[in-house]
């Protein structure tokens, strides 16, 4: 991945609680993502590679793009969410569908939010 051409820039000038961020995320075997920045550009492990669907066969134009772009079609459901937490505010939802398109067509999904 040639991070020079995304938003994050060179690997080499990450901050370290972003690298620090990242190495956790990458050892975990649940489905993580780190969204970093103003524009909240998109990491994850390989177990989130099941969640992005189809997207995740290009990670090329995925990794290191904002969230808002990556997962359009639900930004307005997840925004207020992001916001809160942004803000240091906690947040419970529980059982709240997402329809999400992963794969070329509407798929039904119910995440479990802490």
């Amino acid at each position: 991945m040639d991070w020079r051409a995304s938003p994050l820039g060179p690997l080499a000038g990450w901050p370290q609680p972003l690298r620090t961020a990242v190495g956790i995320m990458l050892g975990s075997s649940q489905p993580m993502y780190v969204a970093w920045g103003p524009q909240l550009c998109l990491l994850y492990n390989d177990a989130y590679c099941q969640i992005l669907g189809a997207r995740a066969r290009r990670p090329e134009r995925i990794l290191g793009q904002p969230f808002r772009e990556v997962w359009a079609d639900i930004w307005e459901t997840v925004e207020p969410m992001l916001a809160a937490a942004l803000r240091g505010e906690p947040f419970q939802v529980e059982d709240h569908p997402f329809v999400l398109q992963r794969n070329g067509y509407p798929s039904r999904c119910t995440p479990a939010f802490p």
